[in-house]
């Protein structure tokens, strides 16, 4: 890390070399890139976001908060910045400012992926219609195993537990028996329910 602390080199230089760095898994490296090229542009969206990303990996996530919220106003069109930010809010525990959060990404973004965060996020707060609303527009016509399994959790969440079941039958007819399984032990971690095997398995 001794070139990050020669004084010479750009914001983006350092951010070059922190990407590169944890990449290898050097994290403690790339923290040292990331915070050198903070201190010549303290607000450097890929400092930022890199020292970010390390906070998730090792678990920190919560500090997301505080490290990006400052700069939410000028990285309001930043689909990523955002959707980072909304993850923190998340882990904070602060719900009602993940939503903003993630209704501003939908807002921002022509990628309709962009609202199966918020999707998500509504499920925590008990609003499993207008979830489901944004998860089918997020989906876009997807009828992949992987939609499937999240559609058929979305509707059981919500209480529709017989087209929960249907939907996940679909899967069962798409895969083999084991990814079948793995979709309703997903929906079962999910929810809790330990009994949903057999309902499933009907």
């Amino acid at each position: 890390a001794s070139t990050a602390k020669s004084g010479t080199e750009p914001a983006e230089t350092l951010c070059a070399l922190g990407n590169a760095s944890r990449a290898v898994g050097k994290l403690s490296e790339a923290y040292d890139f990331y915070g050198e090229a903070l201190r010549r542009d303290p607000s450097d969206a890929d400092a930022l976001l890199g020292i970010a990303r390390i906070n998730k990996q090792e678990g920190r996530q919560k500090l997301n908060v505080s490290l990006l919220s400052p700069y939410a106003a000028e990285y309001a069109d930043h689909i990523v910045f955002q959707k980072m930010l909304g993850n923190a809010y998340i882990a904070d525990g602060n719900i009602e400012k993940a939503i903003e959060t993630f209704h501003h990404l939908d807002y921002i973004s022509n990628d309709t992926a962009a609202k199966e965060p918020l999707a998500w996020t509504l499920t925590l707060v008990g609003d499993y219609d207008n979830a489901a609303i944004f998860f089918e527009e997020a989906a876009g016509g997807d009828v992949s195993e992987n939609f499937l399994i999240k559609k058929g959790i979305m509707q059981w969440l919500s209480g529709d537990r017989r087209a929960a079941l249907d939907t996940l039958a679909q899967v069962r007819g798409k895969t083999t028996q084991s990814v079948f399984e793995t979709s309703f032990g997903s929906l079962s971690a999910a929810t809790g329910d330990a009994g949903i095997k057999a309902g499933l398995m009907l």
